[in-house]
């Protein structure tokens, strides 16, 4: 068992990850939706318990030497709420990537939609209504940190599911 300090700074990490969520919630779901906002209290009590539930997903997503690098939240699906992509990077010199999408259902629990795992030298980020992610594309002699091509995906929802859409490969360091 860990030191009470330890112990305490754990739980204020995940206290301050369930505050930051919450009103990147609240702040996200005011920029996408186009309804009108419910009665005062309603949406509020939703968004923190989608926040307290992406929080405990999250917390159980990177493993001993990872790090959960990044949340973003976006309407990626076009129903008014947005959902969050998560990204945990490995630890090592080709910087492995796994990401997840979450659709946040307020107080239901985050259900996994798709996920991507060990995308080398990985980044991923929303673009729009879209998803890019980069990926690190190896030739004979590349070093493990430095692969001298990258393969852009991107990937848009359709027909119910994230989906693949098109893919680009640049020199290193290329903007898609």
């Amino acid at each position: 068992m860990g030191s009470p300090r330890v112990l305490l700074l754990a739980v204020l990490l995940l206290a301050a990850s369930v505050v930051s969520i919450a009103t990147a919630l609240l702040v996200s779901r005011s920029l996408v939706s186009n309804q009108a906002s419910p009665a005062p209290g309603v949406g509020e009590a939703a968004d923190a318990a989608a926040a307290a539930g992406l929080a405990e997903v999250i917390a159980n997503l990177a493993g001993p030497g990872e790090t959960v690098e990044r949340t973003q939240l976006a309407d990626i699906d076009g129903d008014g709420n947005p959902e969050a992509l998560v990204s945990v990077r490995k630890p090592g010199e080709d910087r492995r990537l796994d990401w997840y999408l979450f659709r946040l259902q307020g107080e239901e629990a985050p259900r996994e939609l798709f996920s991507r795992k060990g995308v080398l030298q990985g980044e991923v980020e929303v673009a729009g209504p879209r998803i890019v992610e980069s990926e690190g594309l190896y030739g004979e002699g590349d070093a493990p940190c430095c692969p001298s091509r990258t393969k852009h995906s991107f990937y848009a929802w359709e027909r119910g599911a994230l989906t693949l859409v098109s893919t680009e490969v640049s020199p290193a360091g290329a903007a898609p």
